[in-house]
């Protein structure tokens, strides 16, 4: 089990693209709470880290550092890779389990 640490520190200012104020605005806090969550003065409440999470894309658990890598989002794929993706939300359960022993069929064939 990861360990979580008795004091959060936001790493916003990794995420943010701007400033505090634009940050604040775009979750309806002001900038002294953004400031305060980034330096570990107070931590936000669950809503707050709930917005944050949704804001940046990422897990709860990546903003309280319990988890260290951020989740794609599916702009962050190739264009190949997100038309696969669309197709594949449009398989049922059966036919998904078909697509996946095939490609792993088809990696292990190619190492």
């Amino acid at each position: 089990m990861a360990k979580v640490k008795n004091k959060v520190k936001l790493n916003l200012s990794g995420l943010r693209k701007g400033t505090q104020t634009q940050l604040a605005a775009a979750l309806k806090t002001n900038s002294a709470n953004i400031s305060r969550w980034e330096n570990g003065e107070v931590e936000p409440d669950l809503a707050n880290l709930i917005k944050i999470a949704q804001y940046f894309n990422v897990t709860t658990d990546y903003l309280l550092g319990i988890e260290h890598e951020q989740v794609k989002t599916i702009a962050e794929f190739t264009p190949v890779q997100q038309q696969i993706i669309e197709l594949l939300k449009k398989l049922n359960d059966k036919q998904l389990d078909k697509v996946y022993n095939y490609l792993v069929g088809f990696i292990d064939a190619s190492n």
